[in-house]
């Protein structure tokens, strides 16, 4: 790849390789990150912290796109080969499977193909469009 990720107490970075330089500081953990990890297409890096939480990020802008909660330390996570999942396994032994993109990102995907076109009231109001 042309992108390497690393990570320091509470903050991850994404790196250019052929500059040498920070493309983008990962900010929002609130403890030390356990893991930082590219999805297979390396369009997002998932990272996971003592502060129980699992942390999605976009590797083109560096913003956060979504944070989950956990019951206890999420020693490591990773996308699935098809990026339609994503895999965590815990201090406790407990290993949790989600779906991906995140709800979000699929209602502003939705937004944005529903924006420009021609609805009635009725079918905007039914797709909360506004």
């Amino acid at each position: 790849g042309e992108k390497i990720v690393t990570s320091s107490f509470d903050n991850a970075a994404i790196w250019d390789v052929n500059t040498g330089k920070c493309v983008h500081v990962l900010k929002g953990h609130s403890g030390s990150i356990n893991s930082a990890v590219f999805s297979p297409n390396g369009n997002y890096v998932i990272t996971t912290s003592h502060d129980k939480t699992i942390k999605i990020w976009s590797t083109d802008t560096g913003k956060l796109i979504a944070s989950i909660n956990g019951h206890t330390v999420a020693e490591h996570a990773s996308f699935s080969p098809d990026e339609k999942h994503i895999i965590a396994v815990y201090s406790d032994g407990t290993i949790c499977l989600w779906s991906f993109p995140p709800l979000q990102e699929l209602i502003n995907k939705t937004h944005m193909r529903f924006k420009n076109c021609p609805l009635t009231p009725a079918e905007r109001q039914k797709y909360y469009l506004e």
